[in-house]
């Protein structure tokens, strides 16, 4: 109900209209709408590291690889960085050939020191290799890394 009253336009000077009144609530949904998809898609990419870092822990323990310590620093990384240390992606097409594919853009966690992203791109490698990912389900969409900055601020 409080959202829905008019408020004082400082810039006009004037107690806002029934349309800007409407336009300024909508506009406000959406933008909380956009930052819960967002952080929905964070906390599912946090999900799907961490499974990923499970499984890949479970099969080199199995054959006593070499980099087990180095994975089980991966899986308390992921922990510690949780779901706001996870970088945002942006919902985009891309063309490619005649065919227009959806695509999600990473951006640039620049508070991020590049050892740690580089390690996370260790985790996604795993992510798509046939012995971890999940049977079932829609392929994974493709993830280009672009040089724009993250939103998410730590």
């Amino acid at each position: 109900w409080a959202k829905w009253q008019a408020r004082w336009n400082e810039e006009k000077g004037t107690i806002e209209t029934p349309e800007e009144v409407s336009l300024r609530v909508l506009n406000a949904d959406d933008k909380r709408k956009g930052s819960s998809r967002l952080r929905s898609r964070a906390l599912r990419k946090l999900d799907t590291r961490r499974r990923t870092v499970k499984k890949v822990i479970a099969l080199k323990t199995e054959a006593n690889a070499e980099d087990l310590e180095a994975w089980k620093y991966f899986g308390e990384l992921v922990e510690e960085l949780g779901v706001d240390g996870m970088s945002e992606d942006e919902e985009a097409v891309e063309k490619i050939g005649n065919v227009t594919i959806p695509v999600f853009k990473v951006g640039v966690c620049e508070w991020r020191a590049p050892e740690i992203t580089e390690y996370l791109g260790y985790i996604d490698k795993e992510t798509r290799n046939e012995a971890i990912r999940e049977k079932g389900g829609a392929n994974p969409t493709p993830h280009i890394r672009t040089q724009e900055p993250s939103k998410t601020q730590v």
